[in-house]
């Protein structure tokens, strides 16, 4: 594989990243580079001198835009700084920008393509904070609702659900999604597994690189096209169901130990190769939920799929699940009939499309 850093490697962006080599940098730019270093600990205690870095770095980012750039190993460093600075998120975003606009290009050179492989989709979260859901029903377009990030393309669904207990997991879980919205539809030719594996794989080297604060977990429902099986992977507990005729004929695995989900996490590699992917033969009218636990630790499943044999659009679907939802996290106690669910404050995120 060509590395985005000018050196010829098969293993992923922190391996590459590690062996760069440094390029010639302007004195101009050498000095706000400087600046930015010097100052990052006032940045991080977010003292006025942390305009002239932002100004510094934004400056970087529309060059590297600009002239197509990949970064520096000093110019890398100082990406690094803003996206582990918890106070520098909307900066960081940009950074996130310029790797999704720029790198990814470079490491997915494959022409996206976006094959319409849904009859109808639909989808609705409800934040822990909030008291009524809210829809979206806009292509390729990441939704947030707390700490779940969603987005739906033409042949792709992604949930990821920030680990709550981390403060940053609501952005993380964001730029996880935000980075995968442009790569699913660039993965082009070949084994949709392995592919799927590397897109993984390249966005948790690129969290670990960048020293992201957080940690979210994963689940993807993605057909190349239309006469293609369905591939489902996931890492955690948010689960990818197949119904048919009312029936889940298919179940991703629950990966949770204790209340540790599966997950990825800036702090360590390894969470990607934990992720399951596999492959499902769907038919048409076959209906694939996504949803985040907020959803299962709420409802049983038979209920679920009660609203889905009711039939109808995904539109009525998803509002019939999601009413569901609400009244078991509103409860006041537990419905233990089998596996104990209800009464479980935490962000639900419902993601339905029919084949």
């Amino acid at each position: 594989m060509q590395s985005k850093w000018g050196k010829s490697t098969p293993l992923g962006m922190r391996r590459r990243i590690r062996t760069a080599i440094p390029m010639f940098l302007g004195v101009m730019l050498l000095g706000g580079m400087l600046l930015a270093r010097s100052s990052l600990d006032s940045v991080n205690r977010g003292t006025p001198k942390s305009r002239p870095m932002d100004e510094a770095v934004e400056r970087l980012l529309v060059r590297l835009s600009d002239q197509l750039e990949r970064p520096s190993a000093l110019e890398w460093k100082v990406l690094q700084q803003v996206c582990s600075s918890r106070d520098r998120q909307s900066l960081c975003a940009k950074v996130f920008g310029y790797v999704r606009n720029v790198l990814v290009p470079m490491e997915f050179p494959a022409r996206p393509k976006k094959s319409a492989v849904w009859e109808d989709w639909y989808g609705m979260g409800l934040p822990k904070t909030a008291s009524e859901p809210r829809a979206f029903s806009t292509l390729y377009s990441t939704t947030q609702f707390g700490d779940d990030s969603c987005v739906f393309g033409s042949n792709f669904a992604v949930v990821s659900d920030g680990i709550t207990k981390d403060p940053d997991s609501d952005f993380f879980s964001r730029m996880m999604v935000e980075f995968l919205r442009i790569v699913l539809p660039r993965l082009g030719e070949g084994d949709a597994s392995e592919t799927l594996q590397r897109a993984v794989e390249e966005l948790e080297d690129l969290l670990v690189e960048l020293r992201l604060p957080g940690a979210a977990t994963l689940s993807i429902a993605y057909r190349p096209d239309a006469q293609s099986e369905l591939y489902v992977a996931t890492l955690g507990d948010s689960e990818v169901k197949v119904i048919r005729n009312g029936r889940a004929i298919y179940r991703s695995p629950f990966q949770r130990k204790g209340n540790r989900p599966g997950q990825l996490n800036s702090r360590r590699l390894g969470g990607a190769a934990q992720l399951v992917i596999e492959r499902v033969p769907v038919r048409r009218n076959d209906v694939i939920l996504l949803a985040s636990d907020g959803l299962w630790d709420n409802v049983h499943e038979h209920d679920v799929l009660t609203q889905v044999q009711n039939g109808g659009a995904a539109t009525g679907m998803v509002q019939r699940i999601m009413f569901q939802a609400k009244r078991g996290k509103e409860a006041i106690r537990k419905d233990c009939r089998g596996r104990c669910v209800g009464a479980r404050r935490d962000d639900i995120s419902i993601l339905v499309a029919i084949i």
